[in-house]
């Protein structure tokens, strides 16, 4: 969604508000003492959440699935003379800004569609803030949903019995949510193609080497703080996101496989270790098999690493330092992870 500004006709005006059922109810007062046809027409994104039992009897429980957002179609001007003449009741309503603090407007086609999103109980979605690095995905068309026709990305992959299932995302809400879709099949989407596929690929798996590498330093720190540890947990959940990212380069797909072994390891994660060890294992059978002047030798040691790194098997270890000695790596991320395995167990 875009925080341009758009016309009375098309624009929705975002706003906050810490008591957004009280500016609902307020509202729709407000719209019962206005003349036919001049109501203001709003927009609060309430969900079912779940049921409690309590006391013996049921409670439908619901929140609103972007909390303390609110949509008003009309102009800040318009907005502006409401609050000035409901001083009291509309005090806490306020405008959503943007960087350049001006209040974010969304245009009414895409407003419908987030509309009929939050409505359609068989569409499985949630609304996040918004993933850092989410251009480094795998770019899709939407081919089903209120979305229809709209870019996304995918942001995980799993495989089932009944065959892989995508959460895909895109921004809504001037740039500053990220609305999830999840369990769509491969029919619900499009693959789009990008000359810069690779380079993606790169920029991607550099930035998952450089936030495990930044974790792993902290975990060999000896004033390793209770409030550091929290904050690497969040980094490496984020990281741990993109493990069924697929990268189509056999030197990037090795690589990133090795950071997510370890990323799985650092989170103590036991089956994401076996399922990731597994699939290290496969690439280090297959580089085995290279003839040496062919073989991969950077993306081997990388692999031994995060073999060593995972079961404190001292034969990865030593492969390591083995090839430390032989090859003198250039790589300082590599030469980094190597020093890293000789001094310190994690």
């Amino acid at each position: 969604m875009s925080d341009e500004s758009h016309t009375i006709e098309e624009s929705w005006i975002v706003m906050t508000s810490s008591e957004p059922q009280q500016i609902h109810d307020t509202l729709i007062k407000i719209n019962e003492a206005l003349p036919d046809g001049s109501a203001i027409q709003f927009f609060i994104p309430y969900v079912t959440f779940k049921t409690y039992h309590i006391s013996d009897k049921e409670i439908l429980q619901k929140y609103s699935s972007l909390r303390r957002f609110l949509f008003v179609k009309g102009t800040k001007g318009q907005m502006d003379l409401l609050k000035e003449r409901n001083p009291w009741t509309l005090s806490k309503l306020r405008y959503y800004l943007n960087h350049a603090r001006q209040p974010i407007t969304i245009r009414d086609q895409e407003m419908q569609a987030f509309r009929a999103m939050c409505a359609d109980s068989r569409i499985d979605c949630e609304i996040w803030s918004t993933v850092d690095d989410l251009e480094l995905n795998e770019k899709v068309k939407l081919k089903t949903t209120p979305f229809k026709d709209w870019e996304a990305r995918i942001i995980e992959r799993k495989r089932t019995k009944n065959g892989i299932r995508f959460t895909v995302g895109l921004d809504v809400v001037g740039g500053t949510m990220l609305l999830r879709i999840k369990d769509l099949k491969e029919e619900d989407i499009e693959r789009t193609t990008s000359p810069d596929r690779k380079k993606q690929e790169y920029k991607f798996v550099e930035w998952v080497k450089t936030h495990i590498k930044t974790v792993i330093d902290h975990h060999t720190d000896a004033s390793y703080t209770d409030a550091q540890k929290e904050e690497d947990r969040k980094i490496l959940n984020k990281v741990w996101e993109y493990r069924f990212s697929t990268v189509s380069s056999p030197t990037g797909r090795r690589h990133f496989r090795a950071m997510m072994l370890i990323c799985a390891q650092l989170l103590k994660d036991k089956y994401g270790c076996k399922k990731m060890q597994a699939l290290v294992e496969k690439e280090l059978n297959e580089i085995s098999q290279d003839p040496p002047s062919k073989r991969a030798t950077d993306s081997w040691a990388c692999l031994q690493i995060a073999m060593y790194i995972a079961t404190k098997n001292p034969v990865y270890r030593d492969a390591a330092k083995e090839y430390e000695k032989k090859y003198q790596p250039k790589s300082a991320f590599l030469h980094s992870l190597i020093q890293v395995v000789r001094r310190f167990e994690l």
